[in-house]
Parts: C-alpha cells; sequence; structure tokens
C-alpha cells in the first residue's frame, strides 16, 4: 500500500514489528522494508514458522515477553502487569 510506505517513514514513535516465516499473506521483504523505513525507535521479531497473525500462538513466552521488554523500555508511561 502506497499511502502506508509514504506515512511509515514520517513515524518517529516507538515501533515494534512481530512477523512470521511461516507467513504466506506478508512477505518477509515487507517486514525487513518497515523496520527499516519507520524512523522512531524500532525493533522487530521474527517467528520461526509462524504463519500470519500467529506468532503469539507459536512462540507465546518469547512473543508476549518481548512485547512488554519493548514497551517498558520505549513506552515509560505504560504500566505491565509485573509493576
Amino acid at each position: 500500500n502506497r499511502f502506508f510506505r509514504e506515512t511509515i517513514t514520517q513515524n518517529t514513535l516507538p515501533t515494534f514489528f512481530i512477523h512470521g516465516t511461516g507467513d504466506r499473506f506478508v512477505p518477509m521483504t515487507m517486514f525487513e522494508e518497515n523496520l527499516a523505513a519507520t524512523q522512531g525507535i524500532k525493533k522487530g521479531l521474527i517467528v520461526a514458522k509462524a504463519p500470519h497473525l500467529s506468532s503469539s500462538v507459536y512462540e507465546p513466552e518469547n512473543y508476549y515477553s518481548s512485547i512488554f521488554e519493548f514497551l517498558e523500555e520505549n513506552c515509560p508511561a505504560v504500566k505491565t502487569i509485573s509493576d
């Protein structure tokens, strides 16, 4: 989507990207391009063999701990359950 690609280059907010290598809907190249394009603090998580929208099922502990860690480090106003 051209609109998304144009706007993501203007993003300066912290962004966490998640991609499963078994995703047949969103190609890995799109994950890589979006990660590179955003201007804010960014981090990516790649989950082996996970299809589209299934990363939390394939690696739930890694999925959630990675998200909470990113939020704690980059979004100080966000409180997690551990607080």
